[in-house]
């Protein structure tokens, strides 16, 4: 069952199953990189939109294996809760000291996301733009977050530069950054591999919830730790939103080759609404910072 199918399945069956008072219907938004992300909304006479589950994950879990019926009940008893949840996040960011402690932000691709970015407090990070949201929930079955538009600033009457001071200080604290060997990783997925199997000496960079990890390159006392641990320059390749490579600078490729290596992995292994940078940036131990060689 491709992904329309399994749209227009889930919407008949959930229909059934739900009360004569609510309406479903599947909607189009535009989520990072202007990718279309699909969803059910579900409505009430009594309000035009009490909230919209996205699908994506539920399609992924199905061809993972779980059953359709299952999918289905799980939805049909998420219009009250959403309800709920959509109250709660309405009137806490209506109150800037209530969500000041879970500001965290997010990094996008400046180009991809021009539309988006004219319509949200964002600061510019190389060809990236650092935008922002507030954290309501982290759990096992995801993250749950609302991006900050420009509206919210002007309710709040805020600039930027608290947000960012927030996010700086709250994304530490929620999504602590990780370093681990690429060659951990690649056993762990694919413990069959043989030990002398050569691996480069590379490192994932990201966050223990692997949720957009990408953001750990913004902690300048994480890439000076990093520099210190491998005590040489390094290469930064964004592998994702969620996760970047670290390449030692003695790894023997140059940035002509790993630019070539991360267009390549992107026009093949990253979804499109994941996709970060085609270049790979450079640490520059002398100097402290993040270049663009």
């Amino acid at each position: 069952m491709n992904y329309k199918e399994f749209q227009e399945e889930l919407l008949q069956k959930v229909t059934e199953k739900l009360d004569s008072h609510t309406t479903i219907a599947i909607t189009q938004s535009s989520g990072n990189n202007g990718v279309l992300r699909s969803g059910l909304e579900f409505k009430t006479p009594q309000s035009k939109s009490t909230g919209t589950v996205s699908l994506e994950g539920y399609y992924q879990a199905f061809l993972d294996g779980m059953e359709l019926s299952q999918i289905v009940k799980e939805i049909v008893n998420l219009p009250e809760q959403l309800q709920v949840n959509a109250k709660r996040m309405t009137d806490d960011l209506s109150d800037f000291n209530q969500i000041k402690d879970r500001i965290i932000f997010k990094l996008v691709n400046a180009k991809k996301n021009a539309e988006r970015l004219a319509d949200m407090p964002h600061l510019p990070f190389f060809d990236l733009s650092i935008v922002y949201s507030v954290v309501f929930n982290v759990s096992l079955s995801g993250v749950a977050s609302l991006p900050i538009h420009n509206l919210h600033l002007r309710h709040w009457q805020k600039d930027t530069a608290p947000l960012h001071a927030c996010a700086i200080k709250n994304g530490l604290r929620i999504f602590p950054p990780t370093l681990e060997p690429m060659s951990s990783i690649i056993r762990e997925s694919s413990p069959d591999i043989e030990d002398e199997y050569d691996l480069d000496p590379a490192y994932v960079l990201s966050n223990k919830e692997l949720h957009w990890g990408a953001t750990s390159i913004l902690y300048e006392q994480v890439l000076k730790d990093i520099g210190d641990f491998l005590q040489m320059n390094y290469f930064v390749a964004p592998s994702s939103i969620h996760e970047t490579i670290i390449y030692p600078e003695l790894i023997g490729m140059s940035k002509e080759e790993l630019d070539v290596t991360i267009q390549f992995v992107n026009r093949t292994n990253v979804r499109p609404e994941e996709i970060l940078s085609d270049h790979a940036y450079y640490y520059d131990r002398k100097q402290g910072r993040l270049v663009i060689p």
